[in-house]
């Protein structure tokens, strides 16, 4: 269970800074935390999240140390924006769940993995949302010519999300030719636009 308080943290935000993709996700990551926060200009901090993260991947060891309170460390950034990060390092309200570096969270995943989010959704946008992003980028990170099956449960939960629904439409349609197939559970369609439907079912 990754959101018991008293448990090491479970999910890194920067779990493949070794690849363009992996620190791209990184990125985005960051910059959905921020604007579910709705911090400031996205524009002119993108680059300094940017510089962070380059930052924490150019560290022969990153793979041992790159975590939130360590980006946090290396973020050049108004205060504001520095306090939106706070909640997910050490001592932040969400720092129990999301400040792990990537060797912490890869030595307890297994090769068939279930993930029960259940509790997280007891928690704000800006405690459960970005988990889901970690997961999935988690996914994409291992597509190496397998076939593999990511099944989301409760995902009109997400889907209805203004922020997140069009990183998860975007998902399914670079990852499907990769050989990553995205099952969505629904069980509430309501508030759904058809689009997204139909994006889902083609």
């Amino acid at each position: 269970n990754c959101v018991e308080a008293d448990s090491p943290a479970r999910l890194c935000l920067f779990l493949d800074l070794d690849t363009v993709r992996g620190r791209t996700r990184a990125v985005e990551i960051c910059m959905f935390i921020l604007q579910l926060d709705s911090a400031e200009n996205m524009g002119k901090v993108k680059p300094k999240v940017v510089e962070a993260v380059d930052s924490l991947a150019s560290d022969p060891g990153w793979r041992d140390h790159a975590c939130t309170t360590i980006f946090l460390q290396k973020l050049s950034a108004s205060d504001d924006v520095r306090a939106t990060f706070a909640h997910y390092a050490a001592g932040g309200i969400y720092g129990h769940i999301y400040d792990a570096t990537p060797n912490e969270m890869l030595e307890w995943q297994r090769p068939i993995r279930v993930y029960d989010t259940t509790a997280l959704y007891h928690l704000s946008d800006a405690g459960a949302l970005p988990a889901l992003m970690i997961l999935c980028a988690d996914a994409e990170r291992e597509m190496d010519g397998r076939r593999l099956v990511l099944i989301i449960e409760e995902a009109h939960l997400a889907l209805k999300h203004k922020l997140l629904r069009p990183w998860l439409i975007d998902l399914v349609r670079t990852t499907r030719k990769k050989h990553l197939g995205i099952i969505f559970v629904l069980t509430d369609l309501e508030g759904l636009d058809e689009a997204t439907l139909r994006t889902l079912k083609s």
